[in-house]
């Protein structure tokens, strides 16, 4: 069995919930925190098996905005998780919406809007220590009279990513990924250098940004346009190599990279749809083979899509470029997979992957014995509204078995609420993560 953590848009709460593999089921386990909502959260340590510690931002629109921290509590013999235990906060300046703790786990890194921080990781409790530096993507002297609060997220920074040299901001009111120098003893960031999205006819809106585990490929994921933007990074900037496409080619304005976001079809098209995250597979390999993407629709007239493109041992995704899908309108082959989802996502259809093939706990502590093929478990958030009146989940878990089966079907195993089930105290699901 394994535990999950979500919060939620519009409830206050965060919830662990509990899935069985065995038995295709999702149960709740508890409810906690009156300080959302939370939008988003991560876990410490990244890399480890367990994540001992849960970190949440907040979209609450009273000042001051904070972050806070969490202590996972596990049963003894399960090791299962059983609740969450609030640690401590940190007020910071700008309403935030993404955070990271990178190795070596002594700093703690987030963005949102008009500013970023960082804050010394406490070793002993888990929890933030005290802020060391605030960096600012609007110029210092503006500060005191710019939007701080969560709208400010839709035209300033958004998601985060750090290797061991450098960090990244994706910008989406710029269409640009900022690029900072990492000082790995002291935590602080220096800024290098602008890099702006390779169309300049079309808004982009960088959204997320992930780097390979090898430290020199860096992946955009841009909101407004839906493609995934593959850059190399070099010492104080980045190389545009190639751009994907979220979104399949007979609704991706494929083809046409001046095309306007308000004149043509095509400019139409892509404002209906909103790309969101981005996640690796395997998930903690030093060597992902696949990287996955979802983009949420608009509203509940458009479906959500997730794509798995595959990806090389150097970090190129092997998958064709949109202007290839263009031309040969190839809609899936061995390098590519779109998967579209029941319904839009609303504001959510965030996505956390782990490995079907790690063991799983039973309920009386006993490891479950390998009897599944190779592939992994895809939890997807959906805060749709109109899905949630009608009883749906906002909770799905799916399996895929990866490049290597003959099978490369996405397919259900899990949802939450189950249907006949109702949390009418828990109103959309926002960011889920798997915490074992």
């Amino acid at each position: 069995m394994f535990s999950l953590v979500t919060g939620s848009i519009r409830s206050a709460s965060l919830i662990l919930l509990l899935f069985s593999p065995l038995n295709k089921t999702i149960t709740h386990v508890g409810t906690y925190s009156d300080w959302g909502p939370h939008q988003f959260t991560a876990s410490s340590p990244a890399g480890s098996v367990k994540k001992d510690y849960v970190y949440t931002t907040s979209i609450v629109r009273t000042t001051p905005y904070r972050l806070d921290s969490w202590r996972v509590k596990r049963d003894v013999s399960t090791g299962l998780a059983t609740a969450l235990e609030h640690v401590n906060n940190a007020n910071i300046t700008s309403a935030s919406c993404y955070i990271t703790i990178p190795p070596p786990y002594t700093h703690v890194y987030s963005t949102g809007g008009p500013t970023g921080e960082v804050h010394e990781y406490d070793q002993q409790t888990g929890g933030f220590g005290k802020k060391i530096q605030q960096f600012a993507f609007v110029p210092e002297k503006d500060l005191d009279t710019v939007d701080k609060s969560p709208s400010a997220l839709l035209t300033g920074a958004h998601g985060l990513d750090i290797s061991s040299e450098h960090a990244f901001a994706a910008i989406m009111g710029t269409d640009a990924i900022e690029m900072f120098k990492r000082d790995l003893t002291t935590g602080r960031l220096t800024h290098l250098s602008t890099n702006v999205a390779p169309r300049p006819d079309i808004k982009d809106a960088y959204r997320h940004v992930k780097v390979h585990p090898n430290g020199k490929i860096l992946y955009g994921l841009t909101e407004d346009s839906n493609y995934i933007d593959v850059y190399e990074i070099l010492p104080t900037t980045l190389r545009h190599v190639s751009a994907h496409s979220i979104l399949p080619p007979h609704i991706s304005p494929l083809g046409s990279p001046t095309a306007s976001n308000e004149g043509d079809e095509a400019g139409v098209l892509i404002n209906k749809y909103r790309g969101d995250t981005l996640v690796f597979a395997p998930p903690h390999s030093l060597n992902p083979d696949s990287l996955i993407a979802s983009t949420r629709g608009n509203t509940s007239a458009q479906t959500g899509w997730l794509a798995f493109y595959k990806v090389n041992p150097a970090g190129y995704i092997l998958s064709p470029t949109y202007q290839d899908e263009s031309i040969q309108q190839i809609t899936t082959n061995d390098t590519l997979i779109r998967f579209e989802t029941p319904t839009s996502g609303g504001i959510a259809n965030t996505l956390d992957v782990r490995d079907k093939s790690a063991p799983a706990q039973g309920s009386g502590g006993e490891v479950v014995p390998k009897t599944e093929k190779e592939g992994y478990w895809i939890v997807l958030t959906d805060d749709e509204k109109d899905s949630l009146q009608r009883g749906g989940p906002m909770i799905r878990v799916y399996e895929w078995d990866g490049w290597k089966s003959h099978d490369r079907s996405v397919r259900i195993a899990a949802q939450w609420p189950a249907p006949g089930e109702t949390a009418t105290w828990f109103d959309g699901a926002s960011h889920a993560l798997w915490l074992d």
